[in-house]
């Protein structure tokens, strides 16, 4: 799931359909679930695309109200 304090400040207080967009301006919509403050439908296939690994961290920056640019640092970057 993602941070309480961020979802109860950022995100919207009912279930609603949210625009991700990547470093490539390539958008993405995910359902976010206010109940479980997490991302649900269509979450999977944006991390599959992005090829996310455990480690990663995301940043998300927002643009509107359900609308958010993703930054990835990848894992790997720390050790190099």
């Amino acid at each position: 799931g993602l941070p309480k304090q961020f979802c109860t400040k950022y995100l919207p207080k009912r279930d609603e359909w949210i625009t991700l967009v990547d470093e490539k301006g390539t958008e993405s919509d995910s359902y976010y679930l206010a109940r479980k403050w997490g991302l649900s439908a269509q979450w999977k296939a944006f991390a599959i695309n992005h090829k996310l690994v455990d480690g990663d961290c995301l940043v998300f920056e927002r643009i509107h109200q359900t609308r958010f640019k993703v930054h990835i640092i990848r894992q790997s970057s720390y050790y190099k």
